[in-house]
């Protein structure tokens, strides 16, 4: 009988060392980006209507500098700036993301920061300049692009969602608002002490890379307040984890690693 029990101990050791390997191989890999020139995002604007640019007072500029009263170590952030009369303006910033795994599903944590200017709680044409603009961040495995529907206003072709819904491919983390006065600049880190229905969506968000292990990190304000809006981004933190197979909803794989 000291066989077969022996033998049987020396598979489980197996399965348990498999599976512990396994586990350890997942990749997780962190980007930071202070928003300096160099890392040159890619700036565009949707639901608007097409040729309309100059009278939405559409702006922005990597590298530009920051308001005096904002002092970080970086002077430095992405200036995005519109004037939403259409009521939905979408103004976003994308990068393209390299040194993933191919066609592996990969869960996404964000950190984003940036300076604004409107109060929370205040009152302004059609929403409040700090209550009702949304702010929207995800990542999608596709360059981000935007097409001209049938009644002539840009739109992104992606799902993230309007204002504070979320979509498949965005999700909301948070309004504008800052705690300020006389439009004086603000930082403002998000997503901030989420909640459980924050933290849920946060901790399900995931993006599979393309074949060359590439994902395309897009975020922005999809506007409801039907004026002008300034935002300087400064910070952004990306983690990209690697999802187990097991993990994955629907999946039934992995059975070694319910051995203990």
């Amino acid at each position: 009988m000291k066989k077969p029990l022996l033998f049987i101990l020396i598979l489980l050791s197996n399965s348990v060392s498999f599976s512990a390997a396994t586990t350890s191989a997942l990749d997780i890999k962190t980007y930071k980006y202070a928003f300096s020139q160099k890392d040159n995002f890619k700036v565009s604007y949707a639901d608007y209507p097409a040729g309309e640019d100059e009278f939405y007072e559409l702006n922005y500029k990597n590298g530009a500098k920051l308001p005096h009263e904002i002092k970080t170590q970086h002077p430095h952030g992405l200036k995005i700036s519109g004037n939403n009369h259409s009521d939905d303006l979408f103004m976003y910033a994308y990068k393209k993301i390299t040194g993933l795994k191919p066609n592996t599903p990969y869960h996404v944590s964000f950190s984003l920061e940036f300076a604004a200017n409107a109060p929370t709680g205040s009152s302004g044409v059609g929403g409040s300049p700090g209550d009702s603009v949304f702010v929207k961040i995800g990542a999608v495995n596709q360059e981000p692009q935007r097409f001209v529907d049938e009644d002539h206003y840009y739109k992104i072709a992606l799902d993230k969602g309007n204002q504070l819904q979320d979509g498949k491919d965005m999700i909301f983390i948070g309004t504008v608002g800052v705690d300020t006065q006389d439009s004086i600049y603000r930082l403002k880190t998000l997503p901030y002490l989420p909640d459980e229905v924050m933290q849920k969506k946060l901790t399900q968000f995931r993006v599979t890379t393309d074949n060359q292990g590439q994902a395309w990190v897009i975020f922005g304000t999809d506007s409801g307040y039907e004026a002008t809006s300034t935002f300087f981004y400064t910070n952004l933190s990306l983690t990209f984890k690697e999802v187990s197979e097991c993990n994955i909803p629907a999946s039934h794989r992995c059975p070694l690693q319910s051995i203990k």
